[in-house]
């Protein structure tokens, strides 16, 4: 029992150490790919997961108690982490007061992500026009690894690091697919980008599907019933199939560049494909509707 008190003792910080101990001031001096190993470990997972469970509850006074809970044990979670201590030590040596008043600065750092110096990188903008250079084929990329990822166990930094490459570019450069090979060298850099830069990504990738969906038929819900096979496979292969269905129109072939259909289209201007696919759709419904119309007469 002495033995196992004195271990813990050890164990506790000196004065000096508990003077050193903090969090990062900026969302600038955290790695991309340092909050994504923070956010995998077992404890930010299960803190996660719980959280999930809270959220479900009815608002009542039982609810905002487990928030409050939760709230105390991430903060404890992100300070032993970032202060390289095992987090039953800090539990045990730090005050709820300490961790506390170091947690909520630091947790309001990633509400959004204000002001920041891009430097040599650019980001378009994600209100799309017929002067966006944003490609097709970045759109679909961007897309199927969305849903691929969703599907698996990976958290939403880590697709973060994806969209990072996709649409964060030097000044005058251009996307390549192998942007996304994880063995890409240019993807392993994505991973040492300061969070205020990858937040920004984020933050405009959200903006950009929105922005799609709001102004855009081709992804408005047309009411028109398809059987459950069906439904299985675009759930599936959705993305695939759209890239696959504009191909074979062959509206943007290259003959001249030695291309095939697919390469043409996925340098096609994003905001092009989706003006021609919206009205493709729109006039598919309306033709179907009309013969339906005239048939039930």
């Amino acid at each position: 029992m002495q033995d196992a008190m004195w271990e813990i003792i050890n164990q506790m910080p000196t004065v000096q150490e508990l003077n050193n101990i903090s969090l990062p001031q900026s969302t600038a001096d955290i790695a991309l790919q340092q909050w994504i190993d923070f956010t995998g470990t077992d404890a930010s997972k299960e803190l996660d997961a719980l959280g999930k469970e809270v959220n479900k509850l009815p608002d009542n006074s039982r609810k905002a108690i487990k928030i409050t809970g939760l709230m105390v044990q991430s903060a404890y979670n992100t300070v032993a982490y970032f202060n390289e201590m095992p987090l039953m030590q800090a539990k045990q040596s730090l005050s709820v007061e300490l961790v506390m008043s170091l947690f909520t600065p630091f947790n309001s750092l990633f509400t959004n992500a204000g002001d920041v110096d891009m430097a040599t990188w650019q980001l378009p903008s994600p209100e799309l026009s017929a002067q966006s250079p944003i490609t097709f084929g970045q759109f679909i990329d961007s897309k199927i690894i969305t849903q691929s990822l969703s599907e698996g166990e990976q958290n939403k930094w880590q697709l973060l690091q994806y969209i990072c490459a996709v649409y964060l570019h030097k000044v005058s450069g251009q996307y390549n697919d192998s942007f996304i090979d994880e063995n890409n060298d240019r993807f392993k850099y994505m991973g040492k980008l300061p969070m205020s830069i990858a937040l920004k990504v984020m933050y405009f990738y959200e903006r950009l599907n929105s922005f799609a969906s709001e102004h855009f038929s081709l992804f408005n819900d047309s009411g028109e019933e398809s059987g459950k096979h069906m439904r299985k496979h675009f759930e599936q292969w959705g993305w695939v199939n759209f890239l696959k269905a504009i191909a074979k129109t062959k509206v943007y072939d290259l003959p001249a560049s030695g291309m095939n259909s697919i390469d043409c289209v996925r340098q096609a201007k994003l905001y092009e494909v989706l003006i021609y696919a919206s009205e493709d759709k729109d006039y598919s419904i309306a033709y179907s509707r009309d013969i339906e119309t005239m048939y039930s007469k």
